[in-house]
């Protein structure tokens, strides 16, 4: 089946139609198994009154009247589970679209469950039941099927509805600014800007490696992310993550150690093998003071005094979060917060953690501040776990 727009001139069309718009709903469709950069290989665009429309990226050339829209302050970017949507456009642009909703985001905090789908949603909100279809396919082949098209155009077809049934419902409970804070917090053009020191934290299996042997890990992670980038290749197509750790492991790497290796082409050793011995020597000879580390800070963990009062505290916010028909993970992890506690009751800074700014700070944050000060108590009451006269009281 034939896409709507293929042409430069047909897309600058449709973002002038798009002028004015309160929103637009997007969502994408692209390839990334063999490539180190997703290949985009759909746009699906929609608004109030529009419907959806798809865009074939592969003969655009021209692109600056949809980069305009996208960052068009006066028009919202409505998507679904939105940041692989949003790394498309930072690689285009340089930046992601202003401003983002994000339904999945939005739902969580509306009381719909934590990482609802898109199906899921459309059901919950609009009573629509789509049809189920082949998400993993492969959408570089054109022509598009009837299937792939009825699939991408559902992807927006229902969205505007679900927004709108959204943001009513976030106005009445008076989250509406919560979640834009959320959204602006979670997406931003910082998470997708790799910091090169710090890839080898992703590395698997990286934990096995002593002291030593992470400032070796951490060179050879920077060299295999520009060579990626270069070859426009998967990181593990240039070498495993298996590969990595069994040479961070080794005091001194030859060519022959290289050529012994499982894992390791011959015609890969005679491209790189000499580079790569130059990195691991010279990371060998880097200072212990300027190693990298697992974990940053080596203070003690927290005292059983905060252990044990952030056990009543976690009965506190997950009483909150059941009463808004939120998940308790969603206002803060409960790993956290024995830390959070510790450091509150030393006087230490505390401003690295969530709950103590923005709308969790609002919900959450300065309750806990007043029950570790000692001024609210919890109880039980006919059954009901009760806290004082502080604003939450059951119905």
């Amino acid at each position: 089946m034939q896409i709507d727009i293929a042409t430069n001139q047909a897309l600058a069309d449709l973002c002038e139609n798009a002028e004015g718009q309160a929103y637009i709903t997007l969502d994408t469709e692209f390839i990334r198994e063999r490539t180190f950069f997703p290949v985009l290989a759909l746009i699906q665009v929609s608004w109030p009154g529009q419907e959806p429309v798809l865009i074939d990226p592969l003969p655009i050339t021209n692109w600056d009247p949809f980069h305009e829209l996208l960052c068009t302050p006066e028009t919202i970017k409505v998507l679904h589970s939105s940041r692989q949507d949003l790394e498309i456009f930072f690689n285009q642009m340089g930046t992601i679209p202003k401003p983002v909703f994000d339904t999945q985001i939005a739902a969580s905090m509306c009381g719909f469950g934590d990482q609802i789908s898109y199906a899921a949603l459309i059901a919950k909100t609009l009573g629509v039941q789509l049809k189920k279809g082949d998400s993993f396919t492969n959408w570089l082949q054109r022509p598009l099927t009837e299937a792939q098209v009825r699939y991408a155009r559902d992807d927006v077809a229902y969205l505007p509805d679900a927004y709108e049934k959204l943001v009513e419902l976030a106005e009445k409970q008076g989250r509406l600014k919560w979640i834009q804070q959320e959204t602006r917090d979670q997406l931003n053009d910082n998470l997708f800007r790799n910091d090169p020191e710090n890839l080898w934290r992703k590395v698997k299996k990286v934990g096995q490696l002593k002291e030593k042997d992470l400032v070796v890990m951490q060179a050879l992670a920077v060299w295999r992310d520009k060579k990626a980038r270069e070859q426009d290749k998967p990181v593990r197509f240039v070498l495993s993550d298996e590969v990595m750790v069994e040479l961070a492991k080794m005091d001194q790497l030859t060519l022959d150690s290289l050529r012994s290796r499982r894992g390791i082409h011959p015609k890969f050793v005679n491209r790189f093998g000499e580079h790569l011995l130059k990195i691991h020597a010279e990371a060998r000879e880097v200072p212990k003071s300027q190693w990298p580390r697992l974990k940053e800070s080596r203070r003690r963990g927290p005292s059983s005094k905060a252990e044990n009062l952030a056990d009543l505290a976690w009965i506190l916010i997950k009483e909150i979060a059941q009463r808004a028909n939120m998940a308790p993970a969603n206002i803060i992890l409960k790993r956290e917060l024995a830390p959070f506690i510790d450091a509150t009751l030393q006087g230490r800074d505390t401003s690295q953690y969530g709950i103590c700014g923005g709308w969790r700070k609002e919900m959450v944050g300065d309750l806990l501040i007043k029950l570790l000060d000692g001024q609210m108590t919890i109880r039980v009451e006919n059954h009901h776990i009760i806290w004082d006269d502080h604003g939450i009281k059951d119905d």
